[in-house]
């Protein structure tokens, strides 16, 4: 009875592999008989881009032209070798319902690659502390600031900046102008950034604060390449 059960078991699992190898065979001859589409697709655009709420009349394009930065302070920081001069001044505004931060950029080497991560790419990495925090345990965020308009939030908690998603309706958002040309070229002379952080995002209460606690380190990469990670972190 054994000695049937396993040519049974023997016959099955050859049967099984025969199959197999004719449904292969099929899919590698159907490969070069493909055909691609020739009709171009109509009819979907992509969903424009959510921000959150607030009241100011303050438009998240990197370009500074509001009432509300008329007045501001610009803090200003330099980062100098003998082959590169980086200037960087920044400014805050707090409104209603969050803090508006505005960063004016002149680096005549600005490289950005999407398939890296944020760090590794030109910007700002900015760290924000809550109000009278006396640890960094779920009290602070590490946000990377991107010239290819885009921002990536981090809070810490148990030794670690973890990324804190939201919907984007409550989440930070970021407007950037270019200075001169394009990203990964020498006619970019440098960026602007505006960024709104919602309070309830960055404080966990939608309450406007006396302060807050503000730390900015510059990044630099040193070319597009995907695979570069020769870059600066460097702290004012």
């Amino acid at each position: 009875m054994k000695k049937k059960n396993i040519l049974v078991a023997i016959i099955s699992l050859f049967l099984l592999n025969l199959t197999s190898c004719q449904n292969q065979t099929e899919l590698d001859n159907s490969v070069g008989n493909y055909v691609e589409d020739s009709e171009k697709f109509e009819g979907f655009t992509n969903p424009s881009k959510k921000i959150p709420e607030y009241s100011e009349n303050i438009v998240l394009d990197g370009v500074f032209s509001e009432d509300e930065y008329s007045n501001l302070i610009w803090w200003e920081e330099k980062y100098v070798t003998p082959a590169d001069t980086v200037t960087v001044k920044m400014t805050s505004y707090f409104g209603e319902k969050g803090v508006f931060m505005g960063f004016d950029v002149d680096d005549e080497k600005v490289f950005v690659n999407d398939l890296r991560t944020s760090y590794n790419n030109s910007g700002l990495e900015v760290y924000f502390g809550r109000p009278g925090a006396t640890s960094l345990q779920g009290n602070a965020f590490e946000i990377d600031m991107i010239p290819n308009n885009s921002i990536h939030p981090k809070f810490y908690f148990n030794g670690y900046y973890y990324a804190y998603p939201t919907s984007p309706d409550k989440a930070p958002a970021i407007g950037t102008t270019l200075k001169g040309g394009k990203l990964n070229t020498s006619d970019c002379k440098g960026y602007n950034m505006e960024v709104y952080l919602p309070y309830e995002y960055l404080l966990g209460k939608e309450e406007k604060p006396d302060y807050i606690n503000v730390n900015v380190a510059l990044l630099r990469a040193t070319s597009a390449d995907k695979k570069n990670s020769d870059r600066l972190w460097y702290d004012f």
